[in-house]
């Protein structure tokens, strides 16, 4: 068995992927930041929690709708693609009469962000309590 540095190559190459992954997630996470940014001019907080609705679409399709893996997979980000164009025409100028004030421009996408967030944590909460009966 080939080693470098002491470290099997096949324990090295899984570490290089693994960091090639979460690499590649940050990069798009970043990416969207910096685009919704440029386009738009709102610092837009809410990616994290909408990355976080994804998953858990995809999680309740698998567990209560029985849906299939890759069915669940390529319908969990058109739901939260709809739902982000929902936000994006309720809360920001886009979608507005009126031009917002500029501080209600930068705290309403992080707002929506939280409040996804807690609900989608409290959903899970019920859910696990509900699992340990």
């Amino acid at each position: 068995m080939t080693e470098i540095f002491g470290v099997p190559i096949q324990a090295l190459m899984g570490q290089l992927m693994l960091g090639l992954v979460s690499g590649s997630f940050y990069a798009m996470l970043s990416l969207g930041l910096a685009v919704i940014f440029g386009m738009l001019n709102i610092i837009n907080f809410a990616h994290g929690a909408l990355y976080m609705m994804g998953a858990f679409l995809a999680w309740m399709g698998l567990e209560y709708f029985a849906l299939g893996y890759w069915q669940a997979l390529l319908l969990a980000p058109l739901a939260v693609g709809l739902f982000g164009i929902v936000i994006e025409q309720l809360l920001t100028e886009k979608g507005q009469k009126r031009r917002p004030a500029q501080v209600y421009r930068k705290v309403i996408p992080g707002s929506v962000a939280a409040i996804v967030e807690d609900e989608t944590n409290e959903v899970m909460a019920e859910a696990e309590a509900v699992a340990a009966k």
